[in-house]
């Protein structure tokens, strides 16, 4: 089982977003390989290093996606707790940052929704 340490710290950007556990890397670099055609890619045509890179970093999708599922419905406390942890403008550069795959915009910008917007 890998242990994985993640802190929410305040960071200008997500590239400068680290995972830290038994290979530590960036998430840019982590969800860099989270391509279109890398998703849709049957698991027995990648290595796996591969395959392991792609599942953690649709996990860490579907964590996004868990934030803005709870933030979903104007759910006030959830709300409040996570908009100090993820500042608008972090949101803002994450979404607008290029170089991030466009599922990991897409997760970010639902949450951006979610969490800034329709309150």
């Amino acid at each position: 089982m890998h242990r994985l340490n993640v802190s929410w710290a305040r960071i200008p950007k997500l590239a400068d977003f680290t995972i830290d556990g038994e290979h530590s890397c960036s998430l840019l670099k982590l969800t860099s390989i989270l391509t279109d055609s890398m998703i849709s890619a049957s698991p027995e045509t990648l290595d796996q290093q591969t395959r392991d890179q792609r599942n953690l970093g649709m996990y860490l999708v579907a964590q996004i996606d868990l934030l803005a599922a709870i933030c979903f419905g104007r759910s006030y406390n959830c709300i409040a707790k996570l908009e100090s942890l993820l500042t608008f403008n972090l949101l803002i550069g994450i979404v607008s940052d290029t170089e991030l795959p466009n599922v990991v915009r897409a997760s970010f910008t639902k949450l951006l929704h979610r969490l800034w917007v329709d309150r």
